[in-house]
C-alpha cells in the first residue's frame, strides 16, 4: 500500500513498539521546542537501525498518527515499549519528560489499548505457529488488525510476512510521504 499524503487518509492503525517509541521521541521533541536537525537525531537514536531515513518521514508518521481515523495499542505493545525506554538515549536522564510524552500520547483522542489474553491467541489454531514465531506482542498485533480492519504500522520483516500471508495491510516508515 503506497501513502499519498498523509493528511488524505482516514484510517484505523495499530501500532507497533517501535513506531509507539518513535511518536513518544516525537511528542518528546515538541515538548522541548527541539528543531528539524535534532529532532531527527533523536527519532534516528530512538529507531535503532542502521538505515536511515529522511527527517520528513518522521514528520509524516506524526501527522499520519494524528489524522488517523483511530489509533489503537495493546497492552503488550505498551509494556514492551517501557522496558525499551533505554532506547531514549540522550532523554534517558529526563524520565519526568518520556513519561509526560507517553500519557500525552496514550491520553490522545483516537487513540485506544486493546487487550487480549494469550491463551486467547493459543487456542486458535490458525493463530499457533505464528505464536511459535513472533511471540504474543506481535501476534496479537496480528489478531487486532483482523479484528479491528485496520493498518499495521511496522518495520517488523517478519511480522510484515505474516501480515501479508493474512492479507491485512501494513504500513512502514519508508512508505510514508
Amino acid at each position: 500500500m503506497t501513502l499519498r499524503s498523509p493528511g488524505s487518509l482516514s484510517r484505523k492503525l495499530v501500532i507497533d513498539t517501535n513506531f509507539l517509541l518513535l511518536l513518544i521521541g516525537y511528542e518528546c521533541s515538541l515538548l522541548q521546542n527541539l528543531g528539524d536537525i535534532e529532532r531527527h537525531r533523536l527519532l534516528e537514536e530512538i529507531r535503532a537501525r542502521d538505515d536511515h531515513v529522511p527527517f520528513e518521514r518522521f514528520d509524516h508518521l506524526w501527522q499520519l498518527f494524528k489524522n488517523a481515523e483511530q489509533n489503537i495499542v495493546t497492552q503488550h505493545v505498551i509494556a514492551e515499549a517501557y522496558g525499551l525506554r533505554k532506547r531514549f538515549g540522550s532523554l534517558r536522564a529526563r524520565k519526568d519528560l518520556v513519561w509526560r510524552a507517553a500519557l500525552t500520547i496514550l491520553r490522545s483522542s483516537g487513540i485506544e489499548e486493546d487487550s487480549f489474553q494469550v491463551r486467547e491467541l493459543n487456542d486458535r489454531p490458525e493463530y499457533q505457529r505464528i505464536l511459535t514465531e513472533l511471540g504474543f506482542t506481535d501476534t496479537g498485533l496480528l489478531i487486532t488488525a483482523e479484528r479491528r480492519k485496520a493498518t499495521i504500522l511496522t518495520e517488523d520483516g517478519a511480522l510484515q510476512d505474516w501480515a501479508m500471508a493474512r492479507s491485512i495491510p501494513v504500513l512502514h516508515l519508508e512508505r510514508l510521504g
